[in-house]
């Protein structure tokens, strides 16, 4: 029977719809998309529920903690930017990714010629370190616009580009370890570099310019050149998390801890046998490998877990009274900002995972937990990255084949709502035959035409 079930994607709730709630914990506000498809900030503690640039629902949305180091990072012309001797800033020049008038335009001073067009801060960093430098942009007089490193040690200095007309990634420069762009609406790009400094490293400056092209920001000076830009954002890391505002400090977002620390866990079987269900779409990597939970059941006699382990390229474990790099471990790797589907059976010496329809292996020599006491429900723990948007709970130990059908889409975690022994009938039998439930004799599996 489904006992414990929370569709974050339709509900856009913790209250689940079997089994415990749960709770948002962070003390910092955090940004998201809303179902508008704009950019909104979710006040401390509170649900961030993501939508797509439609504004279709996604699911629950949490991020590992991030500071931006970048001051005033929606104003670049402000005191605590060096706005390049050619260029001007036009405050509040446009309607911005959040909705309200308040990117502001960089262009050329009209003083003729050509020459760089950007403004820049001067940020200290730390060494040895891979840090991310991103600005959300849009395309005014000129269609596109760099990202710039420059006084840092390494990498040298040297401009990522991107079109800004077309939405793709221009010329990267050597010394950048990646570059990337994201379609935000209305002629808006979220704009991203990576790189990484050295042993030497302790300041440099990220700047953000117009171009006149492709490998080209030598602009004219003529009253032309402009782009618009909003959100830009230093953190240390190798990928873009959400915006975080900052004025005349930076700014930390806090870790989003949804869970629930009394459960009343009636849901659970005695010795915690049972089957899951996850669907999620990671963002990106957090190299602990302990980290990346997308659940984890804690209780005084040990602790379940199933989680992404960036440590195997991106491979999913599950853990059943285990620690560290134990457990069942799968042979695919999870594919970022795409939905997996996971499902898996959890039993005395009886780990198994199907993985979007690949059978992961067995593990035939796990342990149950006696005398289960839950002490803690958590979702999307030590720092996972990206949206969950459904998990559920069964117990009872589904058949491979339910597990297989699950983790294609055939079956959906609903379809087990108030139901044991679990009825299936095969898509071949479907045909010729009326589509009114009916209840044969039990079968392996369920199959029905979902997605």
């Amino acid at each position: 029977m489904l006992t414990f079930h929370h569709n974050f994607k339709e509900d856009k709730s913790l209250a689940g719809r079997a089994g415990d709630s749960l709770n948002c914990v962070r003390a910092s506000d955090g940004g998201y998309r809303n179902a508008s498809g704009q950019y909104a900030i979710a006040s401390a503690n509170g649900l961030r529920s993501a939508h797509d640039m439609n504004g279709d629902s996604l699911g629950l949305f949490t991020e590992e903690p991030r500071t931006n180091l970048m001051l005033d990072n929606l104003s670049p012309g402000s005191a605590n930017w060096i706005v390049g001797g050619n260029t001007l800033v036009d405050a509040d020049a446009t309607t911005s990714p959040d909705g309200t008038v308040n990117a502001d335009r960089i262009k050329d001073d009209n003083g003729g010629g050509s020459s760089s067009v950007g403004t820049r801060q001067n940020r200290a960093v730390s060494t040895s370190t891979e840090y991310c430098f991103s600005a959300f942009l849009k395309a005014d007089g000129l269609d596109w616009a760099a990202l710039r490193t420059s006084s840092f040690t390494t990498p040298s200095n040297g401009n990522s580009f991107f079109d800004l007309a077309n939405g793709v990634v221009g010329t990267k420069h050597a010394g950048h370890d990646a570059s990337g762009i994201e379609d935000w609406g209305n002629g808006w790009y979220l704009c991203w570099i990576t790189f990484t400094t050295d042993a030497a490293d302790g300041l440099g400056s990220p700047e953000v310019l117009c171009a006149e092209g492709d490998n080209d920001t030598n602009c004219d000076r003529d009253d032309t050149s402009s782009i618009f830009a909003w959100g830009i954002q230093l953190e240390a890391g190798s990928y873009a998390t959400s915006m975080i505002v900052t004025e005349g400090s930076s700014v930390t977002r806090t870790e989003d801890v949804i869970n629930n620390t009394s459960p009343d866990g009636s849901w659970l079987a005695d010795d915690s046998s049972g089957s899951w269900y996850v669907r999620f779409a990671p963002s990106g990597w957090v190299q602990d490998i302990d980290a990346n939970h997308l659940i984890l059941l804690n209780y005084a006699s040990g602790s379940f877990g199933f989680r992404v382990r960036n440590g195997g390229g991106g491979t999913v474990q599950i853990r059943q009274n285990t620690s560290g790099d134990d457990g069942l471990v799968s042979t695919s790797n999870v594919t970022l900002d795409t939905f997996t589907r996971l499902a898996g059976r959890v039993a005395e010496d009886d780990l198994k995972l199907y993985q979007d329809g690949v059978d992961e292996g067995q593990d035939l020599t796990s342990d149950v937990i006696p005398g289960v006491s839950m002490t803690a429900i958590e979702v999307g723990e030590q720092k996972f990255t990206g949206i969950i948007e459904e998990i559920a709970y069964f117990d009872e130990e589904l058949t491979d084949q339910q597990l297989d059908d699950l983790s294609t889409g055939v079956l959906t975690p609903a379809m087990f709502s108030g139901c044991r022994n679990f009825i299936a009938v095969t898509h071949r039998g479907l045909k010729g035959i009326s589509q009114r439930p009916r209840m044969p004799k039990p079968r392996s599996s369920l199959r029905s035409f979902f997605e």
